[in-house]
């Protein structure tokens, strides 16, 4: 459940039609964005009961808004691609794209509600689809861990490893400028953290065991006092960081135009010979042929 303190978030406008309907396998969705409307979510990987269910919110969504992205974590794909290839084929449609984020939970959650939020600025799904990755480097991954012994990235050093065995030790990540460990101790409790002047909001996510002060004294004075949304602990978290004693945070921006506009800026699209779809991938999201240029159409609404 989501508990929100603050205020200054951006509102999408209702410039055009949404294009796309994003869908989130295996993240939780809530209100991250406001405005962002309601995302058809499965939290947890589908199960062949949940078959029936998952080609109705397909075919539902195709039907109202065009086309279906399904954002799912890549480290654990399956069995949640090989259920939405056979969607596809049981509704023989090329209108829906797939898209596997190596994100940590709780940003993979955000990453979703921001793809539905910029939606409505993006002239084409095939373009929003191509700026996923930039939209991804949008968001401020952070977290306080208890342990690193079984994280994998970043990666920590022998010494971090060492520590982990001693149950009062605590570690700071921050994915900023570039993934990093660091051993939090009392007189230094300080991660990377960048300046900047976007309006920004912080979502977090602790388990028991988990330190927010660490969160409250340092990560949000460090990154201006933006306002601030406490979320239920993500049913993957420990997996992707190896230790239930765990705090995600994740910072990311709530200007939902001027990020549909930042994300878009540097993408070039054109038309699938294939199936005419207006992408800016090699390999088209939608029919999954080799797309060579045929034609250049508009970017960002």
């Amino acid at each position: 459940m989501k508990q929100e303190t603050g205020g200054g978030e951006g509102r999408a406008g209702s410039r055009a039609a949404a294009m796309a309907a994003i869908i989130s396998i295996g993240f939780q969705t809530e209100a991250f964005v406001s405005g962002g409307g309601t995302i058809p979510a499965f939290s947890h990987e589908p199960a062949p009961n949940d078959f029936e269910r998952l080609v109705d919110t397909v075919r539902g969504a195709i039907e109202q808004s065009g086309h279906v992205i399904a954002i799912y974590p890549d480290y654990a794909a399956e069995p949640s691609l090989a259920r939405l290839e056979t969607v596809r084929t049981a509704l023989n449609t090329r209108r829906l794209a797939t898209y596997g984020t190596s994100l940590p939970p709780l940003a993979g959650a955000a990453l979703t509600a921001l793809a539905a939020a910029v939606t409505p600025y993006i002239q084409a799904p095939g373009v929003l689809f191509a700026a996923l990755p930039t939209l991804e480097e949008e968001l401020l991954v952070l977290a306080w861990l208890g342990s690193v012994s079984k994280l994998d990235r970043p990666s920590p050093s022998l010494a971090q490893h060492l520590a982990s065995m001693w149950p009062i030790s605590a570690f700071g990540i921050s994915f900023w400028p570039e993934p990093s460990v660091k051993t939090l101790r009392k007189k230094d409790r300080t991660v990377s953290l960048p300046t900047t002047f976007r309006p920004m909001m912080l979502a977090t996510a602790a388990r028991e065991g988990g330190d927010m002060t660490w969160v409250e004294e340092v990560v949000l004075p460090g990154l201006g006092m933006p306002p601030t949304a406490r979320f239920d602990p993500t049913p993957l978290g420990p997996r992707w960081w190896g230790t239930t004693r765990l705090v995600e945070a994740i910072a990311y921006p709530v200007d939902v135009p001027v990020t549909a506009r930042r994300i878009t800026q540097n993408v070039s699209p054109f038309l699938c010979r294939w199936c005419a779809e207006a992408i800016a991938t090699r390999h088209c999201p939608f029919c999954g042929m080799d797309a060579a240029r045929t034609a250049l159409v508009g970017g960002a609404a």
